[in-house]
């Protein structure tokens, strides 16, 4: 008998004959009894299971038959189906506005909340009032269901070092989970005087 791997990849697919295939955590069962020899699929062949609808952590199982008929234990995995962004909540500056020219700094306070990586990388940037990159501040930040905020301390430079003159700048911010999702751009200003 054919031994069944330990574990699953993430896109769910497996090499081998298999029988009663199902996902639980969206209640549905998958039919995968479909194949070449006795409603069996060959050894060899590749097999792509789709999951129920929704973001959640899904299991899949299956079970291993080689040609003489023996059956496995179940083998399970877990695939997490995560196909929305994070949502980055309402940027604020304090103070706003500052001065870079008096070594004044400002707190850049970012909410942010994803429905099931827990950390999101943070693309931060700085814009002129013509929308040209001033700054660019990345972060790695954790983002639970619930949310949380994150800060980042921007002392009014730009990526060459030089004080920004006075005016109104804009932060945009966008969040990415590990699934590779991207969030909406979310956007905020701080003036600087």
């Amino acid at each position: 008998m054919r031994s069944p791997p330990a574990s699953l990849d993430s896109t769910a697919r497996a090499r081998a004959g298999r029988e009663g295939a199902q996902e639980q955590e969206g209640g549905s069962e998958l039919d995968d009894s479909i194949g070449e020899e006795d409603g069996h699929e060959v050894d060899g062949t590749d097999r792509t299971w789709t999951l129920a609808r929704g973001n959640a952590t899904k299991t899949v199982y299956v079970r291993y038959i080689d040609r003489v008929g023996n059956v496995s234990k179940s083998v399970s995995d877990t695939i997490a189906l995560d196909t929305t962004g994070p949502v980055v909540g309402a940027i604020t500056a304090t103070p706003s506005p500052f001065s870079p020219q008096l070594n004044k700094t400002t707190q850049i306070r970012i909410p942010v909340s994803d429905n099931l990586s827990g950390s999101c990388p943070l693309q931060i940037r700085i814009l002129d009032a013509a929308g040209g990159l001033v700054r660019a501040l990345p972060r790695s930040v954790a983002c639970p269901p619930a949310g949380a905020t994150t800060s980042v301390v921007w002392d009014g430079r730009s990526t060459a070092g030089a004080r920004v003159p006075a005016g109104t700048y804009t932060i945009e911010v966008t969040a990415t989970d590990r699934a590779g999702n991207a969030g909406a751009v979310a956007r905020g200003t701080v003036a600087v005087q």
